[in-house]
């Protein structure tokens, strides 16, 4: 008997979908996961480390619907080799994940995806080639396509229009509201995936607006700027004041 199989007890039926990899009538479990887990190291080293970070989230844990009931705080805290499986096992299994552990854990939820569904990640690349983005942009843009495949336990390729664009506002919000404000790394990345997306026949018409990253009103006025930054609107007047000269015909400046 192997060391993973003597610390499992019969699998639960984790899975909320079927594997795409897997075959039709497969139901993918806790255990399944981590028998391809560990199957997947490419030496012996390897997968004795791969193995030992699976005991060790079992005994930890014991399966996936504990690991989720515990405060994001806990699952953070998780040793790297154990939440290194149970990201692949999330995956594997088809388990949505909270909005909130998948911004803020760290984890590499892109490496998950291309390594379940390595086809989907070469298409997609290759979508985005073609649309003009370049590699590194295709990277960003896969990195937070994968945090919305967790949030909603689904494949890239199994994602309605309706179920991306639900999923992409919990992750941009919860960005937002943990940071206080909007990061540049977050905005473009995701403007740049609704085009491919919807390239993709899986989200609606990008606004060309911008409505994900534009304000709706102004932040403050020029009463108020005059009255908190006096030195800096003077220089803006100067500036504007040298443009209108800049302007004018030669004979009005004579």
């Amino acid at each position: 008997m192997s060391e993973t199989a003597a610390v499992f007890e019969p699998a639960p039926e984790l899975g909320m979908m079927s594997n795409p990899t897997s075959e039709p009538s497969a139901t993918p479990t806790l255990h399944s996961a981590a028998d391809a887990y560990i199957s997947a190291g490419t030496t012996e080293p390897g997968r004795v480390c791969r193995r030992r970070g699976v005991v060790g989230f079992l005994r930890r844990y014991g399966d996936l619907t504990s690991w989720a009931a515990t405060s994001v705080e806990e699952r953070r805290s998780t040793r790297s080799d154990e939440m290194v499986f149970a990201g692949h096992a999330l995956v594997h299994c088809g388990v949505p994940v909270d909005v909130a552990f998948v911004v803020t854990s760290g984890c590499r939820w892109g490496k998950y995806i291309a390594d379940a569904y390595p086809d989907q990640a070469a298409k997609f690349a290759e979508q985005a080639a073609d649309l003009g983005f370049c590699e590194r942009e295709g990277h960003r843009m896969w990195a937070w396509l994968a945090k919305i495949c967790i949030v909603t336990g689904l494949a890239p390729d199994q994602l309605t229009p309706d179920a991306y664009r639900d999923a992409r506002t919990q992750v941009h919000d919860t960005v937002v509201t943990l940071r206080g404000y909007r990061p540049q790394s977050l905005s473009t990345p995701l403007f740049d995936l609704d085009a491919v997306m919807f390239h993709r026949g899986q989200a609606p018409p990008p606004d060309i607006r911008r409505r994900w990253t534009g304000r709706p009103v102004k932040e403050v006025t020029w009463e108020q700027l005059a009255e908190q930054a006096p030195v800096m609107v003077a220089t803006m007047r100067r500036y504007l004041e040298q443009c209108l000269l800049s302007l004018d015909p030669p004979m009005r400046r004579g």
